[in-house]
């Protein structure tokens, strides 16, 4: 995980060096200017972006809005090998819950009232290409199931089928917000699967992270230091 230590806006860009990423053979020449940077916290991002682009990893990025993970996703499609499929962006947090699980995966005729023929689903449309997935911290604990599903064993079921449909699909999510990522990471079940992908960490919220729990740990001992047995603390 790369932490940037402080808010680094891919938009902030400033004059090429002989040394910038954008001198590397890598990059295709329409995304020069995205990777103009002389900051040492974005070159290090762009490594991280070359070193899993090209794979077929699962990707999670964080940051702060507006610091250009949107952008780090079309990087990292543009570069790997779907990069002439389809690139469908979802933003989660934008989507009802009643929908989410008929707009990711779509419905079979008759699945519910109105459903008088069937709809495919962003997943459907993504089929060879990349799915990503904004706001992944937002989804109910119902839908993280169904995600995880996705990222284990490949495949998902539409709205009123049976029949398992087989995802060939490079999945990029996104978190920007601290407290509820943090909520997200404790209590759901999609992050255990993300131990076997890839995390970029585009400002410093993993160091807040830490701090909370650093928090958390000083409230938990001196509330239970009264206690029997020993306090369990997280590190």
């Amino acid at each position: 995980m790369i932490e940037a230590g402080e808010i680094v806006s891919i938009r902030n860009r400033r004059p090429l060096t002989a040394d910038s990423p954008a001198h590397d053979d890598f990059w295709s020449p329409d995304v020069l200017k995205e990777v103009n940077t002389r900051s040492p916290q974005m070159r290090q991002t762009f490594e991280k972006v070359k070193s899993v682009a090209p794979t077929k990893t699962t990707v999670l990025l964080l940051g702060d809005t507006g610091v250009g993970k949107g952008t780090l996703a079309k990087l990292i499609h543009q570069h790997s090998g779907r990069k002439n499929e389809a690139f469908i962006h979802v933003h989660c947090g934008a989507l009802p819950d009643t929908l989410v699980e008929s707009e990711l995966f779509g419905y079979e005729k008759g699945a519910f009232t109105g459903a008088d023929k069937r709809k495919l689903g962003r997943f459907d449309s993504a089929q060879k290409g990349t799915i990503f997935l904004d706001e992944i911290n937002t989804i109910s604990s119902t839908m993280q199931i169904k995600l995880q599903q996705v990222l284990q064993d490949r495949i998902f079921q539409r709205v009123g089928g049976e029949t398992p449909i087989e995802a060939d699909v490079r999945e990029i999510y996104i978190s920007d917000s601290v407290y509820s990522l943090l909520k997200f990471l404790l209590f759901s079940s999609v992050p255990r699967i993300f131990q076997t992908g890839f995390t970029i960490c585009l400002t410093g919220l993993t160091s807040i992270i830490l701090k909370i729990f650093r928090m958390l740990n000083l409230l938990w001992s001196r509330h239970f230091r009264n206690m029997r047995g020993p306090a369990i603390f997280v590190n």
